[in-house]
């Protein structure tokens, strides 16, 4: 019960609203729930009109939260000196495209980009579907990984770091 109470928290306000408005309008077409909700007449139409009033309001306010967008801008990275990626260019021996994005082509170990990838496989177990930044939100203890400005993948600290050094150190894994 715990765990879906705790779940339930972080859920966005319209979620749990919506929900409520939902779990009243059952209560008020079904009537007698294992004989121990067993509202009379009266209360059936309560049960409907605060359902619906509820389902309203949740829809409502759920609307008007995606219209504003995020409310909050993530916090600024560290800055990270602006180099442009080689692109197409051939990997120096040892090193391989790591493709965070199709073209993305910095240059970096095998066990690099197979960490990317593992990273990759594990993104929707490390993301909640709200909080702050939507969909993109990060489970605690994981960060965005940056390989690309536009790479949310939740990944360790230490994985981010290493997407930053592979950044900073591209021109420098690629033959001439």
């Amino acid at each position: 019960m715990d765990e879906i109470i705790s779940h339930l928290l972080d859920q966005p306000i319209a979620n749990v609203v919506a929900l409520a408005g939902l779990v009243f309008l059952f209560v008020a077409a079904v009537g007698k729930i294992s004989g121990t909700i067993q509202p009379d007449y009266r209360g059936r139409i309560v049960c409907g009109v605060l359902g619906a009033v509820l389902l309203v309001a949740g829809l409502l306010v759920h609307n008007t939260q995606d219209s504003k967008g995020p409310q909050n801008t993530p916090a600024p990275s560290p800055p990270v000196p602006k180099r442009d990626p080689p692109k197409r260019n051939k990997c120096m021996p040892g090193y391989v495209q790591r493709r965070a994005v199709p073209d993305d082509h910095v240059c970096v170990t095998q066990e690099t980009r197979n960490q990317m990838a593992v990273d990759n496989d594990l993104a929707p177990s490390r993301t909640r579907n709200s909080g702050q930044y939507g969909a993109d939100t990060c489970v605690e203890g994981f960060v965005w990984r940056e390989a690309v400005p536009a790479d949310h993948i939740c990944v360790t600290p230490a994985t981010r770091n290493q997407a930053r050094e592979d950044n900073r150190q591209a021109a420098s894994h690629v033959e001439q």
